[in-house]
C-alpha cells in the first residue's frame, strides 16, 4: 500500500481485503465552531491536530509579496499543516484576493500532502483530531485520513478518489459527479446521500430524546460523535471492499453494524424526499451574478441564487453543494412556510471573510421600514395592523448587525430609515440574514431588493 493510493478496484483479492486496516473514531472530536479561530501552538501542545476549521491566517502575511507559483501555493498548504491546522478556508480567501482559484479542501490537503501531515503528527506526538461541530463530509473525511496516518503511518487505498469526491462536493461541484448524484432515487445511495441519511437519523433520535427527557445541550455532542463514528465505520467498509465512492455504495450495507442497517432505510427515504423537493425548487430558482462589498469595502463579484421554498434553511444548505463557495443563497418562504423565517439569506460561514452582507441587510431593512411607515402613519388601522404597531412599541431597540449604531451616529445611515424594533438581522458571524418575525416584505419586494445588487 503506497501513501499516494490510486484507488481500489472491485477485483481485489481476499488477501488484499484482509490487509486493509480499519481506524476508529476514538480520539476524534467535533467540538469547534465552523471558522473558529484557535491557537495552533496550544492545540499541538495538547497533541491535537485540527481539520476543516481553525481560522489560521497569520502565516499568510509572509506570502503577501510573493509570486504565487504552483510550488509556492503547495508550500502555503504545507505551512499550515506544519502548524497543526489542516484547513483551507483562510487560504481560499487569500488566494481569491490575489485572483487565484485554488480548490483544495481539507480532505484533499491530507491526500495531497501526507508526508507533511505525518511529519506534524510525529514531531508533536499527535494522537487526537479535532474538527467542527455539525461536521460536513470534508470535516469527517479529513479527520478520517488523519486518523489513518496516526494509527497506520499511511493512507488507505482509495484515498485519492475519495478526496476528489469530497473536493467536488465542498466546492459546490456535485453536478460534475454524474447522473447518480442527480436523481432522487440514486442520490441517497451515494456516499454523500448515505452520510446525510446517518446525520438526519442522528438529528431525529436526538430530538426524540429531547421530547421524552427534556432539553439537554450535552446531547448535541453525544449524537454528533455517534453519527461521526458511524461514518468512520462506513468509510472503513467502503474502502476495504474497494467500492467506487463516486457511485452507488449501497452494496456495503450488509457489512455494516446492525445499528446502522436499522437506521439507513428511514434516513435514505428522508434524504430522497428532501432531494426531490430541493431539485424542483432549485430548478425554478434564478441563478445570477451580483456585486457586493468585501469586509474591507472593495467590491467582489459573487453568485446569487434567488429561490422560493417553505423550508429556506434546508434549501440553503443543499444549495451549497451545487454552487461555487462565493455565492449568496436567498430563499423566500412566505406565509406558506413550514416553520422559521419569512426568508433567509445565507453564505457559507467561512465566506463571511470575503462577502460583507451588511449592505444587503441594510437594503432589506430600508424596504421593511418603508412598509412599516405606511402602517404607522395611518389614523385608522385594521386589527392586525394595530397588533403589529403595539408589538413594535413593546420591544427593545436592537441593532440589525453589530456596528450599525455607529453608522447611524456618523450619519452614514439615517436613524428613521431602518427599523430598530424587531429588525431583520445579520447573524451567525455575518453569514446569515434572517427576516424579522414581523416582516412585511412580499416575495416581489424581496426579489426587487436583491435585484438591485445584480450585475
Amino acid at each position: 500500500m503506497s501513501i499516494f493510493s490510486p484507488g481500489s478496484s472491485p477485483g481485489q483479492t481476499e488477501t488484499e481485503l484482509r490487509s486493509f486496516k480499519e481506524v476508529s473514531y476514538d480520539g476524534c472530536e467535533a467540538s469547534l465552531g465552523k471558522g473558529q479561530a484557535v491557537e495552533s501552538e496550544e492545540k499541538t501542545a495538547a497533541r491535537i491536530l485540527v481539520t476543516d476549521t481553525g481560522a489560521f491566517a497569520t502565516f499568510l502575511e509572509s506570502f503577501a509579496g510573493v509570486e504565487l507559483t504552483p510550488v509556492v501555493v503547495d508550500e502555503i498548504y504545507k505551512k499550515t499543516i506544519e502548524a497543526g491546522i489542516v484547513d483551507h478556508h483562510s487560504i481560499d480567501t487569500f488566494m481569491a484576493a490575489r485572483g487565484i482559484k485554488a480548490e483544495r479542501c481539507s480532505a484533499k490537503m491530507v491526500a495531497d500532502f501526507p508526508e507533511a501531515v505525518l511529519r506534524t503528527i510525529k514531531e508533536n506526538a499527535i494522537d487526537k483530531v479535532q474538527t467542527h461541530f455539525q461536521s460536513d463530509l470534508d470535516a469527517v473525511v479529513s479527520a478520517y485520513f488523519v486518523k489513518h496516518l496516526i494509527e497506520n503511518g499511511q493512507l488507505p487505498d482509495g484515498t485519492e478518489t475519495l478526496a476528489e469526491l469530497v473536493n467536488k462536493i465542498d466546492y459546490g461541484r456535485s453536478n460534475e459527479l454524474g447522473p447518480v448524484y442527480g436523481s432522487p432515487e440514486s442520490y441517497p445511495k451515494t456516499l454523500l446521500g448515505t452520510f446525510s441519511a446517518i446525520k438526519s437519523e442522528m438529528d431525529r433520535l436526538r430530538q426524540e430524546e429531547f421530547n421524552t427527557k427534556g432539553f439537554n445541550p450535552t446531547l448535541f455532542g453525544v449524537y454528533e460523535a455517534k453519527g461521526n463514528a458511524m461514518i468512520f465505520e462506513l468509510l472503513n467498509k467502503v474502502l476495504a471492499q474497494g467500492i467506487d465512492v463516486m457511485g452507488d455504495i449501497s452494496s456495503v450495507d450488509s457489512s455494516l453494524s446492525q445499528e446502522i442497517q436499522v437506521l439507513l432505510p428511514g434516513g435514505r427515504e428522508n434524504v430522497r424526499k428532501g432531494f426531490e423537493k430541493f431539485n424542483d425548487e432549485f430548478g425554478q430558482a434564478s441563478i445570477l451574478e451580483a456585486k457586493v462589498n468585501r469586509p474591507d469595502g472593495s467590491e467582489v463579484d459573487v453568485g446569487l441564487i434567488i429561490a422560493s421554498s417553505p423550508e429556506p434553511l434546508g434549501f440553503t444548505n443543499m444549495a451549497y453543494t451545487r454552487v461555487k463557495p462565493e455565492t449568496i443563497v436567498a430563499v423566500f418562504a412566505g406565509k406558506e412556510r413550514n416553520s422559521g423565517d419569512n426568508y433567509d439569506i445565507g453564505i457559507m460561514p467561512d465566506q463571511a471573510k470575503v462577502i460583507d452582507m451588511r449592505g444587503l441587510c441594510l437594503a432589506l431593512n430600508t424596504e421593511e421600514q418603508k412598509k412599516r411607515s405606511v402602517i404607522i402613519a395611518k389614523t385608522e388601522r385594521t386589527a392586525d395592523e394595530q397588533a403589529l404597531v403595539d408589538g413594535w412599541a413593546g420591544q427593545k431597540d436592537r441593532e440589525a448587525f453589530s456596528g450599525l449604531n455607529g453608522m447611524i451616529s456618523s450619519g452614514e445611515v439615517a436613524v428613521d430609515s431602518i427599523p430598530v424594533k424587531d429588525p431583520t438581522v445579520l447573524v451567525a458571524g455575518g453569514s446569515l440574514i434572517a427576516a424579522s418575525r414581523t416582516s412585511l416584505l412580499t416575495e416581489e419586494d424581496f426579489r426587487r431588493v436583491l435585484s438591485s445588487f445584480v450585475k
